[in-house]
């Protein structure tokens, strides 16, 4: 982005006009929001509902997750993340959670693994979130591959050193 020399000029003239004036652009006086908004059930819901469900939150370090198979369960706003670098070298982000009965399906915080099962019914999933393994197949009337029972993926990015993910699988 180019930037002309007028344009410069303005800001350096703005910038020493702030400091002979000891003074900034923000507003003269302070504003002090009333106690109950940091404490309001109501505003609390609705900032999970508008804001965390639904935008990138920075969940980890990318130093977490060193190599292919590691994973760090992360607490997000209101359920919980299984995250994990692939053997692609990919970061990738799940619910935590069985796709059989809603089981959680890691409860060490961090690890190195590359499959996961569940703790109830033995069902395994790839650290890439595909379900490989079955019990009672017959049972349920599934065989494998079976792409809707995978992991829930949560929207993830690893950008400037940082793991963010959106909690909300649809984004």
């Amino acid at each position: 982005m180019y930037l002309s020399p007028e344009h410069n000029r303005q800001v350096a003239e703005k910038l020493f006009r702030h400091i002979r004036d000891n003074s900034t652009d923000m507003i003269e006086e302070t504003y002090e929001y009333p106690l109950s908004v940091y404490s309001d059930p109501v505003i609390a819901v609705a900032e999970r509902e508008k804001i965390f469900e639904h935008y990138p939150m920075m969940a980890l370090h990318g130093s977490q997750l060193p190599e292919s198979g590691s994973y760090v369960t992360v607490k997000l706003n209101r359920s919980e993340a299984l995250v994990t670098r692939g053997k692609d070298g990919q970061v990738r982000a799940f619910l935590n959670m069985c796709r059989h009965r809603g089981a959680t399906l890691v409860t060490e915080a961090e690890g190195k693994q590359g499959r996961f099962s569940c703790p109830y019914h033995g069902w395994t999933y790839t650290n890439e979130g595909e379900l490989i393994g079955l019990t009672f197949k017959q049972t349920l009337g599934l065989s494998l591959p079976c792409r809707e029972r995978n992991l829930i993926a949560l929207p993830c990015e690893e950008r400037h050193g940082f793991i963010w993910i959106v909690e909300n699988p649809e984004g």
